[in-house]
């Protein structure tokens, strides 16, 4: 049986649309799918009175508020320093494997904390564009292994991120964790490295076919000189060890680094990529082409402001067209995280469901390459959709994943050792049990026990493939988790 979120049908709309009119359910859900991490029944309650607009601009509203979770505990502790990790090949085996460890432990705490943000955050608008961005300025822990520089790097996704794409790319041009995972500290005169140049231009501003080799040379030279600092380890510019002189990119003539990334900002190609990457994380895999172009003018003449570009985008006619809704695979994170966070699901160690969203194929902090998850029908194979019915079950079910046995490379399993997340002292898993999930839920919502269309209104973007059978509420609710509808937003 062939699924509407496997039709690859183009649809085109209007770039605006204005209705006055309260938001239905359904609504609600689509909006809070697409904008955060899924629409809880208080959400339902909260949002039906407002309009599409008035929806819009409150989530809008919410950018700025304060983080409601706590930092993770080892950034108040004293840190290694540039020196101690250059000093870790000296040592013992032993003291390496330990030095490592630790690491990994703060690297999933940090995986722990932004979950847990996503899922009981004042703004998941912020953390869905701090996702979006994670996904497009691909850093990797297992390449960078400072997890300072990948906090302050998730850091710049949530703060400029959220205000100007101008500022977030400059603040990439001096970003510790990219520095180091695109290798520009080993840079040298006689031999520029060319790995953040290259990604530069084609994956985080212009797209292919918009540049030269040429010009990726021209702009490695003038990333020669940067090094991170022997104690914060932040990046810092030698003049001393640079490529003097001026160099050409794109026909013209820059000298900095800085010079290359205020030109690639003043060219089209970088505004209608850019543009197109949000469309896709927003609407629909099937960006159209005109209304793209619009979008993207517009971004670029407001100097790449993303707050009125993203109100544009949750108010256009293709955001809200019928067509939309159901033709976004969710990403194991908007599963994890959104399920949590719909049915109120107690979090008891949010490291466990950063342990769930890596065996499903998307480890926050850890992107596969370059390019980022590649997102889409690439989440959904054979393997995966099994592999997504057991989280969601264990997720119903208040159980632990079994990292040892479940993860092949066995990198889980040494994440819950080296967190202390044994067997023994997680006998409840990441949840409280499934009497306070999802026997809780209609405990807290009544309406739902009587109102089954309801139900799959707002947990779903469309209807069952296999309507539920089950006869007691919760293991009703869990056949509608279950089914292959709850895949897509």
């Amino acid at each position: 049986m062939r699924f509407r979120f496997l039709a690859l049908g183009l649809f085109a709309t209007g770039l605006s649309a204005f209705t006055a009119h309260a938001l239905s359910p359904e609504e609600t859900r689509h909006l809070l799918d697409r904008a955060g991490f899924g629409a809880t029944p208080q959400d339902i309650e909260l949002y039906r009175p407002l309009s599409r607009t008035q929806a819009v601009d409150k989530l809008l509203g919410q950018l700025d508020a304060p983080t409601l979770t706590p930092p993770p505990e080892f950034l108040a502790t004293e840190r290694p320093d540039a020196a101690t990790y250059r000093a870790v090949s000296d040592r013992s085996a032993e003291a390496r494997r330990d030095f490592t460890l630790a690491r990994q432990g703060e690297a999933l705490a940090i995986r722990g904390w932004w979950l847990t943000e996503m899922i009981q955050g004042s703004s998941p608008l912020r953390e869905r564009l701090a996702l979006i961005w994670h996904g497009h300025f691909t850093s990797a822990y297992e390449k960078v292994r400072v997890p300072d520089l990948m906090w302050q790097q998730v850091a710049l996704f949530r703060d400029p991120g959220t205000r100007s794409f101008a500022d977030l790319l400059r603040g990439i041009g001096e970003d510790g964790a990219m520095f180091r995972y695109l290798d520009v500290p080993s840079s040298r005169k006689n031999k520029p490295n060319e790995n953040f140049a290259r990604e530069l231009l084609e994956l985080y501003t212009l797209g292919t076919g918009h540049y030269s080799e040429q010009d990726i040379q021209e702009a490695a030279k003038t990333m020669v000189g940067w090094r991170l600092n022997a104690g914060d380890l932040r990046p810092v510019f030698t003049p001393a060890t640079a490529v003097s002189g001026p160099k050409q990119v794109l026909g013209e003539t820059v000298t900095e680094l800085k010079d290359v990334i205020e030109l690639l900002l003043r060219q089209p190609a970088t505004a209608r990529f850019v543009t197109e990457k949000l469309w896709l994380a927003f609407i629909s895999p099937t960006p159209d082409t005109a209304q793209v172009e619009a979008l993207a003018k517009r971004f670029r003449d407001s100097g790449y402001q993303v707050r009125p570009m993203v109100r544009t985008i949750l108010l256009s006619d293709a955001f809200w067209s019928p067509e939309a809704h159901g033709r976004l695979v969710k990403s194991p994170v908007d599963l994890v995280a959104g399920t949590v966070r719909r049915f109120g699901m107690p979090i008891k160690d949010a490291r466990w469901l950063a342990i769930e969203t890596r065996l499903l194929g998307q480890d926050l902090l850890d992107p596969p390459n370059v390019r980022g998850w590649p997102g889409g029908m690439d989440w959904i194979t054979t393997d995966s959709l099994l592999k997504r019915r057991a989280v969601l079950t264990r997720l119903a079910y208040g159980e632990t994943p079994e990292p040892a046995n479940r993860q092949p490379d066995g990198t889980a399993a040494q994440y819950a050792r080296l967190s202390g997340l044994t067997q023994a002292t997680a006998s409840a898993g990441a949840m409280q049990g499934r009497a306070v999930s999802l026997g809780d839920f209609f405990a807290k919502n009544p309406l739902f026990l009587t109102d089954e269309t309801l139900l799959q209104k707002v947990i779903m973007a469309e209807a069952p493939v296999q309507p539920p059978t089950r006869s007691t509420p919760p293991d009703r609710l869990l056949e509608l988790l279950l089914d292959p509808a709850y895949e897509v937003k």
